[in-house]
């Protein structure tokens, strides 16, 4: 027996009303709500006693951290480098959380939404290469129904994450290398979440026609159509968020309540929030700005029929590399509704081949096509696994041209 399974942990978040036929009476009883809870210091400590991976990922660490010319990994830019100083001889591992809903019925059926799950996963975004890259490294950490986070709170749903993420800092987990043992600390760096999530699960305003919108900035819904750069907006900090909090306005202030994981050692979300590429690009940003660019090129220019594009697409040679994530056909009803469907693979795959696709049919010169390519250089860098010193100012002028064309 491996001993590798690690049963989740049920406990207990409330309890809820509701009606029970009893000898054919209906009868008001309680019932308890329970979430699922894996211990992560279990799975942790499982996971770094697999022969060679502790050490594999320390030489792979100390190879990040000689290299300050191109960053590759989280733990190489500004914000880890601040927090090492403080560690001491402890040897401290991020921690990244994801938080996403999946839907267990059919989502378009009348029983959609019951038992809808929320899932808390973890990585470890310091991981050799080709042991982050595989799906197994991801670690479930927590599930619920969601509805019950609607009734029972963040602070309650999320209790057992957030002791369990101050135990990993505090204390960390002991591992068992042959006659030896080693003290691993481990601290939350990094909350991921789709936009809805994130303010869902930080305390923020889940309206996105709220005045102010936004998780990283404190810009006003009004503006935000002649914004196109960072310094523009004055960005959420530690300071203006503890004085917004304390005027207990969301019209104002764009926050409902505390953020929960404030109460995790080292955590504020005005610090250790990021962007979900995949949510906000592939299956945000990139379904609404090529369906307008689509309708351009194929509606109002008339340079080729929809019927050629899908044509071309089925027939087009992807190459071993994307011929998984080949794009589906496009409908006629999804431009005309606004957004194209495509699973983030696969839109990332279409962007990446769309000038091969069409390109023949547009004169480099199109005003859309510019903006097309202008936004294709957007998405090579965003993806690029290697980041120069500078290239947040490459960024900056590309989502610039990009945002005023």
């Amino acid at each position: 027996m491996l001993s590798t399974y690690i049963p989740p942990q049920s406990f207990n978040l409330g309890e809820r009303k509701e009606y029970k036929n009893i000898n054919n009476v209906q009868t008001l009883i309680h019932v308890p709500v329970n979430a699922q809870f894996i211990p992560l210091r279990s799975v942790l400590k499982l996971f770094f006693e697999i022969p060679e991976i502790f050490d594999q990922t320390l030489e792979y660490l100390e190879e990040l951290y000689t290299n300050d010319e191109i960053i590759t990994n989280f733990v190489q830019a500004e914000y880890w480098k601040s927090r090492r100083q403080t560690f001491g001889d402890r040897l401290v591992l991020p921690l990244v959380l994801y938080f996403d809903d999946y839907e267990n019925n059919n989502p378009l059926g009348p029983h959609r939404g019951i038992s809808k799950t929320g899932a808390v996963y973890v990585s470890i975004p310091c991981l050799p290469l080709q042991y982050q890259s595989k799906l197994e490294n991801i670690f479930v950490f927590c599930s619920f129904n969601s509805l019950d986070r609607q009734i029972f709170s963040n602070s309650i749903v999320f209790s057992k994450v957030i002791e369990e993420l101050n135990f990993l800092n505090d204390s960390g987990i002991v591992v068992e290398l042959g006659k030896e043992q080693k003290t691993i600390f481990f601290e939350l760096v990094l909350i991921v979440a789709d936009n809805l999530g994130l303010h869902s699960m930080l305390g923020l305003s889940e309206s996105f026609n709220a005045n102010r919108f936004c998780h990283h900035c404190l810009i006003y819904k009004s503006e935000k159509s002649n914004v196109f750069l960072e310094r523009q907006c004055e960005l959420r900090t530690t300071d203006n968020y503890s004085m917004l909090l304390e005027t207990k306005d969301i019209a104002v202030t764009g926050l409902k309540e505390e953020c929960v994981f404030h109460k995790i050692k080292n955590f504020h979300m005005c610090e250790n929030i990021c962007v979900d590429v995949m949510h906000d690009c592939w299956e945000g940003i990139c379904r609404y700005d090529l369906t307008l660019l689509l309708n351009q090129f194929i509606y109002v220019m008339e340079l080729f029929t929809l019927e050629d594009l899908n044509t071309w697409l089925r027939t087009f040679c992807y190459g071993s590399k994307f011929s998984i994530n080949k794009p589906t056909e496009i409908s006629q009803s999804s431009i005309k509704n606004g957004y194209i469907i495509m699973t983030s693979s696969e839109m990332l795959c279409f962007i990446r081949r769309f000038n091969l696709l069409v390109g023949l049919k547009i004169s480099p010169d199109n005003e859309c096509w510019e903006l097309f390519i202008t936004f294709k250089e957007l998405v090579t860098v965003i993806t690029s696994s290697v980041i120069q010193p500078r290239t947040h100012d490459v960024l900056e002028t590309l989502v610039f041209e990009y945002l005023s064309q």
